[in-house]
Formats: structure tokens, sequence, C-alpha cells
């Protein structure tokens, strides 16, 4: 988490700098399956969201810890309209 937690600061950085605008997306599983927290200080969901204003949170409900096999329709249609710019 201390690796992630730096590297969104330095996206941040980079951003408030004018040298990019990286699209940054956080995907959160269900409340039954999610390792995250929305409200732990520092690195949860909310002080992410702090941190790195424009930071896009997609919520899978029903998925567990491994989205991209739990709610793998929903996961697909989210990368193909990043990878599209859609979202």
């Amino acid at each position: 988490q201390d690796d992630a937690y730096r590297s969104l600061h330095r996206i941040a950085a980079i951003r408030a700098s004018g040298r990019g605008n990286l699209g940054v997306h956080v995907l959160v599983a269900g409340e039954e399956g999610t390792v995250c927290s929305w409200d732990e200080l520092p690195g949860g969901i909310r002080d992410m969201e702090v941190v790195l204003p424009g930071l896009v949170v997609t919520t899978f409900p029903t998925a567990s810890h491994s989205i991209h096999n739990t709610a793998r329709v929903g996961f697909v249609d989210l990368i193909t309209e990043i990878a599209r710019g859609i979202a």
C-alpha cells in the first residue's frame, strides 16, 4: 500500500506541474470481497480522492477481490471504455 500511495502523490505532483494529466482509475470490489477501506488514513479511497482530484472510482458491488474474474462483463466493459477514451 505504501508504494501505491507514494505513486498517487507523484502522479498528483506531475498533474500540478502541468506536465501531464494521466487518468487514474481505482476499481473497488463489493463490501464482502474488498481489501480496500473507504475511510482509512492514510490511503483509504476517500483519502486517495483528496490526494488526486479527478480520480475515477468504480465500484463493483457484487464482485469479490478478483474483480476481473467475478464481475467479468462489467470489468471488460470498463476497460474497453477506458481504452476508447470514454471513461
